[in-house]
């Protein structure tokens, strides 16, 4: 019996906690330590971007020029309508993407068809904010 009570109190021993600094939780390994653990491939979530149409330009926080790279390469390819979205402290930066695009790129070939702004509500109930959005829809004329 104190043969078994000294196994378990080795093998207690041996465990080591591992601390995920991403995420803030602590695991305990095997006695093997990490060389025991089998590791699963992370689980995949679904996109939620497959809703969003082929000839629209998300503007987000890369640089001015990423994004006019991204609408004339669009626009070369044979899309005659694109569609440029921006939210809240990126509207303007929207904008200057579609201006450099129309004034230094296509210089007169392309035109501004519409301009529509809006608001989203964001968050959780109680905590719910407003966002403004605009749609910036741009043509390529022949």
């Amino acid at each position: 019996m104190e043969a078994v009570l000294e196994l378990i109190a080795k093998e207690a021993f041996y465990q080591i906690e591992r601390i995920c600094h991403c995420c803030n939780t602590t695991s305990i390994l095997p006695p093997g330590g990490e060389q025991g653990l089998t590791e699963k491939p992370p689980e995949r979530v679904p996109s939620t971007r497959s809703n969003i149409p082929s000839n629209t330009v998300l503007i987000g926080q890369k640089e001015l020029m990423a994004y006019c790279t991204a609408i004339v390469m669009q626009l070369n390819s044979g899309i005659k309508e694109l569609s440029v979205k921006a939210r809240g402290r990126v509207i303007s930066k929207a904008v200057d993407v579609v201006e450099v695009c129309r004034r230094r790129f296509f210089e007169g070939k392309l035109e501004i068809t519409g301009v529509n702004i809006g608001t989203e509500v964001l968050g959780e109930e109680g905590q719910t904010r407003n966002v403004s959005t605009i749609e910036i829809k741009i043509h390529k004329k022949d």
